[in-house]
């Protein structure tokens, strides 16, 4: 089956073969909300996936069944890793509030389906001692050690178990 790939368009004007709306307006729904097959090459074909979407990606939120539960405990987890504002789900982890580059890594310009090499970035310190004062500033706020792979809900439920928050 043929990889994905977007066409060239001569402007973000361009409208869409299937909904009329602009190419600018369908990558304003974040990014990814296009439909797909009038932005592709015509020799791509749809996999199951696209077949059952209709063409458009689809994002399914985590389920939030433990963090509606654990609410004023969420918050106060939330606060004490420096991110009271984030949309957590119940599958949401202290890593995903880490600085990247704590270790080498590759980025591609253009994004994932791009062409272009992929470029490789070496560690940077600071992003691991940043990572670090993370982890001790809230380790110290909620009372206990925190990891960098637990979920926000275990560390919530260890909060309301300890009678704290």
């Amino acid at each position: 089956m043929a990889e994905w790939e977007i066409v060239p368009q001569k402007s973000k004007d361009d409208k869409c073969a299937r909904c009329g709306k602009t190419r600018s307006w369908h990558l304003g729904q974040g990014g990814m909300g296009i439909c797909r097959p009038e932005f592709l090459d015509a020799s791509s074909e749809l996999n199951d996936d696209d077949a059952r979407t209709g063409g458009f990606v689809e994002i399914e939120m985590a389920p939030q069944v433990a963090v509606d539960d654990l609410g004023p405990f969420v918050d106060k987890v939330c606060e004490a890793i420096g991110h009271p504002e984030a949309l957590v789900t119940d599958e949401s982890c202290v890593s995903d509030f880490l600085q990247w580059g704590e270790e080498p890594y590759r980025t591609r310009r253009g994004g994932l389906f791009s062409q272009e090499p992929w470029e490789e970035h070496p560690a940077d310190p600071a992003a691991a001692e940043e990572n670090k004062q993370m982890l001790e500033r809230a380790s110290a706020a909620l009372g206990f050690p925190v990891e960098r792979g637990e979920l926000l809900v275990s560390l919530a439920r260890k909060l309301r178990d300890m009678g704290r928050g």
